[in-house]
């Protein structure tokens, strides 16, 4: 009789510790890019990688990671969060493809007068198990679903514990 026959379902734990190893190897990345470490960034993929963050230009990384830089250079704090990651692994588990949707929100300075800027990206990436068991990204296309500015209300109390007592007036 059979594990299936039996109730019981055989689990890749290999598949399962290569998939997590994927998703963290991402979040470290979105860590580095909203802290605008560019050398941890670049360490995310293989040399030679082909990149295409949306903007023109050569799509090696450092340029496409140059081009991004610059873009960020207006905003004083950026969050990134990563949902609905779906990976598929290749045979000996030493290549992937993924996609990942992307919640991207970047603020400005009070002075600058701009607004906060929202964006909903999806990666789609392709990825590589290097020799030390590290799992790097060797092709991405970032594709751009929305982009949304807020207003910001930086005077406004709402929503703020401290000031509760004015809630209920």
């Amino acid at each position: 009789m059979g594990d299936r026959e039996r109730g019981e379902e055989r689990i890749d734990v290999g598949a399962l510790l290569a998939k997590e190893a994927i998703r963290e190897a991402l979040y470290r990345e979105l860590e580095a890019w909203r802290r605008r470490d560019w050398t941890q960034l670049r360490a995310g993929f293989v040399p030679g990688a082909r990149v295409e963050l949306g903007f023109d230009g050569a799509h090696a990384v450092d340029a496409q990671v140059g081009r991004l830089a610059e873009s960020m250079r207006g905003f004083v704090a950026s969050s990134l969060l990563a949902s609905n990651c779906q990976i598929e692994l290749g045979l000996g588990l030493v290549a992937a493809r993924s996609t990942a949707l992307i919640l991207a929100a970047h603020e400005p300075s009070a002075e600058s007068g701009e607004r906060t800027r929202l964006e909903a990206l999806r990666f789609s990436d392709r990825w590589t198990r290097d020799v030390d068991g590290e799992w790097r990204v060797s092709a991405r296309r970032a594709e751009s679903l929305w982009c949304a500015w807020l207003e910001p209300r930086r005077d406004d109390r709402a929503g703020d514990h401290r000031n509760a007592a004015e809630w209920e007036q």
